[in-house]
């Protein structure tokens, strides 16, 4: 059994997060934001313990972009159950 859990995006396995976690926030960069995790996807993505604390971090990334700094902003945001 896998220690992993694998995110998918359009089809495709587009990152990974250690298990346990209850849910995972994503966010689809643009391609020129620099973001590439292990497989070289824009992705990025975090584990939570509660829906609550994900969303709150979606919410976060369209408000304020990559970094807190207004300049990139995500293409997608969204929860995965882990």
């Amino acid at each position: 059994m896998s220690d992993m859990i694998h995110i998918m995006y359009k089809g495709k396995a587009v990152d990974a997060v250690k298990k346990p976690a209850a849910f995972i926030s994503v966010a689809i960069w643009p391609e020129n934001s620099g973001v590439r995790n292990m497989y070289g996807y824009p992705v990025s993505t975090d584990a939570h313990t509660t829906h609550s604390a994900a969303i709150a971090v979606c919410d976060r990334l369209i408000e304020e972009g990559l970094g807190g700094e207004r300049k990139y902003f995500p293409i997608e945001v969204f929860v995965e159950r882990g």
